[in-house]
């Protein structure tokens, strides 16, 4: 019986080099993703993964799928330590405890920075994106950040939802002033 060809992904933009950033509010950004499937990993996942990479070099800490256009449960990061990671159905747990406060963007909302409490460590489970095979990370800090900036993107949430109603109604004002300005793209 031939074998069944494995998905591939089709992601806007030429089909090599830094990926197109979708910008807030593009409703993929909203929405929550589905998971990758089994007969999802392989070579196109994993080359996805490498083209998300590509495109936060020298940018950004991490990148999720919709941010590209792609309704799927995959990110990216570049750890502290220089450590690449592309993770497929990541899982977050996070300790109890208090919040630590730090100021985030977002490449889906250049030029904004706005404090975000978040934990300041957490265990990202993932499986890597060729074969399916799991793995973990114990992260802290700007690590442990940025993986639930990017977990949340997966779950349809930008991180000034993540604030308090008033930074939240100055982020948006300034994102909506910003958007309106000659010569921003809008």
């Amino acid at each position: 019986m031939p074998k069944e060809p494995k998905a591939t992904f089709s992601v806007p933009g030429p089909p090599f080099g830094p990926l197109p950033i979708v910008l807030w509010d593009d409703p993929i950004l909203s929405t929550p993703c589905p998971p990758v499937y089994p007969e999802e990993f392989g070579e196109g996942l994993n080359l996805l993964g490498l083209r998300m990479l590509g495109t936060i070099e020298n940018k950004g800490l991490g990148l999720a799928a919709p941010q590209v256009g792609l309704s799927k449960r995959l990110m990216v990061m570049i750890l502290k330590d220089g450590r690449k990671v592309v993770a497929a159905n990541p899982v977050l747990e996070v300790p109890e405890g208090d919040n630590v406060f730090h100021d985030e963007a977002c490449l889906s909302m250049p030029g904004i920075y706005a404090p975000v409490g978040r934990r300041g460590r957490c265990r990202l489970t993932y499986q890597e994106p060729l074969l399916g095979k799991g793995g973990s990370l114990d992260l802290e800090d700007y690590d442990a950040f940025c993986a639930q900036h990017e977990v949340d993107h997966l779950d349809g949430i930008m991180f000034f939802q993540r604030m308090a109603n008033h930074y939240k109604k100055k982020v948006l004002k300034l994102w909506n002033k910003t958007r309106r300005k000659p010569g921003s793209g809008s």
